[in-house]
């Protein structure tokens, strides 16, 4: 394997394990409800970073997801009360 592309996976790898953590942190000290709504985005940012990095393009059903789920976000966010137990 190039060196280039072995330092891509770790870096990978790296970034994998922080998201891991810090969805852990966020779930322990904030709401959940905030968490969970935030942590449905994550679709939307592999596409959007395809997009900017890649330059792919994006399907019809890909930009209306992206706006679907980020419009919603809000709402559920509205509709559910933030208590905790």
């Amino acid at each position: 394997m190039p060196g280039r592309v072995a330092a891509l996976v770790a870096f990978g790898g790296v970034m994998d394990m922080l998201a891991n953590a810090l969805y852990m942190v966020a779930a322990q000290q904030g709401p959940l409800s905030v968490v969970v709504t935030l942590s449905s985005l994550y679709p939307a940012s592999t596409v959007l970073l395809a997009r900017l990095i890649l330059g792919e393009r994006l399907n019809a059903w890909q930009v209306t997801g992206v706006g679907v789920r980020a419009g919603r976000g809000g709402a559920d966010r509205e509709r559910r009360p933030m208590t905790r137990r």
